[in-house]
C-alpha cells in the first residue's frame, strides 16, 4: 500500500507537489487556527482552504487530461456555481 502511494507522489511535477504540500500543511494547521486564534482567523483558513484544494483539483487534472479539458471544466463549474449563487440568494432556495 505504502510503495503505491510513494510511486504515485513520485508521478507528480513541482507545481503539483507544491499544491498537495500546502494542503496537507493547511489542513493540518486548521484546528491549530481554531485553537490558538479564534473563529475569525479560522473563518479565513477555511477561504485560503477551499482556495488551495481547488488549485490543487485544477493541477492534478491538468497533469492527466490537458489543458483544454481541465480548463473547460474548471470553467464550467465556476459558472454553474456562480449560478446557482446567485439564483439561491434572489430566491431564498438552498
Amino acid at each position: 500500500m505504502f510503495i503505491k502511494i510513494r510511486y504515485q507522489l513520485l508521478q507528480l511535477n513541482s507545481i503539483q507537489l507544491a499544491f498537495l504540500t500546502i494542503w496537507a500543511l493547511m489542513m493540518l494547521s486548521l484546528p491549530i487556527a481554531d485553537w490558538s486564534t479564534g473563529w475569525a482567523a479560522l473563518i479565513g483558513a477555511i477561504t485560503v482552504g477551499v482556495s488551495i484544494t481547488a488549485g490543487l483539483v485544477i493541477a492534478l487534472l491538468w497533469g492527466v487530461w490537458g489543458a483544454a479539458a481541465t480548463l473547460r471544466v474548471a470553467g464550467s463549474i465556476l459558472v454553474l456555481s456562480w449560478a446557482a449563487e446567485v439564483v439561491g440568494s434572489r430566491t431564498g432556495i438552498p
